[in-house]
This record gives structure tokens, C-alpha cells and sequence, in this order.
């Protein structure tokens, strides 16, 4: 299905509750995330990045791409003292305003990449992906998980962009080429990573940081991930 028609398809009373479902579960992962990180990282640098640009959408499963995202955007664009938000300051209010931003990036990557479906279909794939975005590009083009992802690369970065600019994030060209020409070059190394360590350390941060946006100074490239 495609175009604005297609979406009577689908009844307003159904894709309003298919978006309450995967606004749910995007808050359940935005917990999960945050709980994660350290709260002196939070403090310092982490809030605003994670509340403005820690969106859930990108190549990866989506509390990683929380992570990542937030990680990647407080270093490529850091803040100054006065824009600094203390981690009491995460407030319900604005993990709800990201949750709604995610989902609107979620949707737009989706169509983006699979512009044969409506909003609806487009809610009905992510609902049914747990909000992956890998996932649900396999489910609506009936292949496997490792196609879709293979098939996403050609169109990575247009793909995320629109993600971003639908996500009102505040730098999406940057974020697009983030993650379609740095995330990939060091996907397999974080993933495993992050798939066995818990809760982050600020040593952690950092050297995600210096992989995350490479023309840093980086003193610890050197370091294999996990040491």
C-alpha cells in the first residue's frame, strides 16, 4: 500500500493505539538506556544529547542505538556549562518528547527506505519489529533480518537523515553521515561490547566516545574493546 489513501486502510482508532504500544516500548527502552549510563557522565555531558539526539532509530538494536546516539552527539557537539541538565533534570516530560521524536524517525526511515507503505503499514512492520527498524525492513520486504540490513547500506545515509530531520533532531546532515559512514566501520567491535557490559563506565564513555567520533584526540585506540 502507498499514499495518503492507503492509510484508510487502517482505522484512526487502530494506528492511534499501535503508536501508544510502540510509544510504550520506546520509553521502556529509553529507561533501560539511561539506566545504564553513569550518573556522572549524565551530569556532565550526557542529559542534553540523550534528550535532544539520543533517538532510537539508526542500524542497530534500538537501546543501543539510544546510546550511541546520545554518546556520539554529546562529543561531536559539546556543551557549554550553562546548557549542561542535571541527570534529576530527566524528567518524565522530556523522555516522552524523545520517545515521540524517535517514533517519528522510526516512521519516516522506514517509508524512506520502503515507500510502498502507509503510515499504518509502516506502524503495523515496527510494532510487530519491537521498534527495530533492521527488523521491520525485513518484515516488509519479506526477507531476513541480515538482508535487510544489507540491503539498507546503499541507502543509509538517506535514510537516516530523513529519520532525523522527521525527528526534529538538531544536526541531521551530521547525523546521517554518522550513521551511515562512521557507525559501520565500528559496528561489530560495539555491539559486542555493549551485548556484554552492562552498565557503562565513564572509562567506557570515553573510548566509545573516541570510536563514535574518530578525529578526536584519542590516546586509547590502542586499547582492545573489553580490557
Amino acid at each position: 500500500m502507498a499514499g495518503a489513501e492507503e492509510d484508510e486502510a487502517w482505522a484512526q482508532a487502530d494506528m492511534r493505539a499501535m503508536r501508544r504500544r510502540l510509544l510504550s516500548l520506546i520509553h521502556r527502552y529509553y529507561l533501560v538506556a539511561i539506566s545504564r549510563l553513569p550518573a556522572a557522565d549524565l551530569r556532565a555531558t550526557l542529559a542534553r544529547g540523550l534528550l535532544v539526539a539520543g533517538h532510537c532509530y539508526g542500524p542497530l538494536h534500538p537501546v543501543h542505538n539510544i546510546l550511541l546516539n546520545s554518546i556520539w552527539y554529546a562529543a561531536a557537539f559539546p556543551l557549554r556549562d550553562a546548557d549542561r541538565i542535571d541527570v534529576d533534570m530527566i524528567s518524565n516530560d522530556g523522555i516522552v518528547r524523545a520517545c515521540h521524536r524517535s517514533l517519528d524517525g522510526l516512521v519516516a526511515s522506514l517509508r524512506h527506505f520502503c515507500p510502498h507503505l502507509s503510515t499504518g503499514d509502516a506502524l503495523w512492520n515496527l510494532m510487530s519489529a519491537h521498534a527495530d527498524l533492521s527488523a521491520a525492513i525485513a518484515l516488509a520486504n519479506r526477507t531476513s533480518r541480515s538482508s535487510a540490513q544489507t540491503a539498507m547500506r546503499p541507502q543509509a545515509h538517506g535514510t537516516f537523515q530523513a529519520a532525523a530531520q522527521a525527528a526534529r533532531h538538531p544536526n541531521p546532515g551530521s547525523f546521517g553521515l554518522f550513521a551511515s559512514s562512521v557507525l559501520p566501520t565500528v559496528k561489530r567491535d560495539i555491539v559486542l561490547f555493549l551485548r556484554t557490559t552492562h552498565m557503562l563506565s565513564p572509562m567506557d564513555i570515553e573510548r566509545l566516545t573516541k570510536s563514535l567520533v574518530p578525529d578526536l584526540p584519542n590516546d586509547l585506540n590502542d586499547q582492545p574493546w573489553g580490557s
